[in-house]
């Protein structure tokens, strides 16, 4: 749910205040990216504790995938040198990772049966 919050209070700064100048607009998009990086790590994060439950070592490489791509996400877009058009496509690609491991971990689940396992009382 932070994820979230955050992800729509920095869309709602930079929609106020994109206006006032480029540099302005220019910092505050780099917010505004960056919080899309925390909604996409904070919506992974309930399905893959659920999910894997009973699989703890699963659960925590799935959980440090995801927390390591969103980070260096949350960090690139913040950094002012990503704006430079030769990263721009590194940027994009690295969101497309993050994406797709977003995808992995349910996809991995369905296909295993872990996520039917998870709420078998033993």
């Amino acid at each position: 749910m932070a994820g979230a919050i955050i992800c729509l209070l920095f869309s709602t700064i930079f929609h106020l205040f994109c206006a006032v100048s480029a540099k302005v607009y220019t910092v505050l998009a780099r917010l505004d990216y960056s919080g899309i990086s925390l909604l996409i790590l904070g919506s992974t994060f309930p399905p893959i504790v659920y999910g894997f439950a009973c699989f703890t070592w699963v659960k925590l490489a799935y959980l440090a995938l995801m927390t390591t791509f969103c980070t260096l996400a949350f960090v690139a877009t913040l950094l002012p040198s990503a704006d430079m058009p030769e990263y721009r496509k590194l940027r994009g690609i690295l969101f497309i990772i993050v994406g797709l491991s977003a995808g992995a971990s349910p996809f991995h689940a369905a296909i295993s049966g872990y996520a039917e396992n998870a709420y078998r009382f033993y």
